[in-house]
């Protein structure tokens, strides 16, 4: 019985030691999945602040993207005042247009009352007082020529 109880006692050391070494074996491998977790919480929080920072960047990129919207939006607005600006200019040029060419057509026709006056004239009273009129007749063509050429340059 002696024998036995020893043998027992022998087995529950052997077990106690293997015990005793499975438990050091594990309490290792918790250490190293403790420091495993702790590094990886280390890199969550990084990871964290990356992402932190990352939003951060948006942000202010959205902001910068908000500002550019208002810029481009008062640039359209002003576009569309100078669009309206050419279209009342088109619409003056086309008045000057006409009205140049009532100029010149005006133009034409004195030159042709000019002309039959000149074939008209029977003596030396009546080509003075033509000299007269067409002084007066070249001053209005001179006048309406300059006004001609006053309204193309605005053109």
């Amino acid at each position: 019985m002696e024998e036995l109880l020893r043998q027992i006692l022998g087995r529950l050391d052997r077990m106690e030691n293997q015990n005793e070494t499975r438990f050091d074996s594990l309490e290792k491998r918790f250490d190293s999945l403790e420091v495993r977790f702790d590094k990886l919480e280390n890199r969550v929080g990084n990871l964290e602040s990356r992402f932190d920072n990352l939003e951060g960047r948006f942000d202010t990129l959205e902001g910068r993207f908000d500002a550019l919207e208002d810029r481009f939006t008062t640039l359209e607005g002003r576009f569309d005042t100078i669009e309206g600006r050419f279209d009342n200019l088109e619409g003056q040029v086309r008045e000057n247009t006409d009205l140049l060419k009532a100029i010149q057509h005006n133009t034409e026709v004195l030159n042709a009352k000019v002309e039959a006056l000149t074939l008209t004239t029977a003596s030396k009273d009546s080509a003075a007082r033509l000299d007269a009129k067409f002084e007066v007749l070249n001053a209005r063509l001179f006048q309406q020529e300059v006004e001609i050429h006053q309204l193309k340059a605005i053109k």
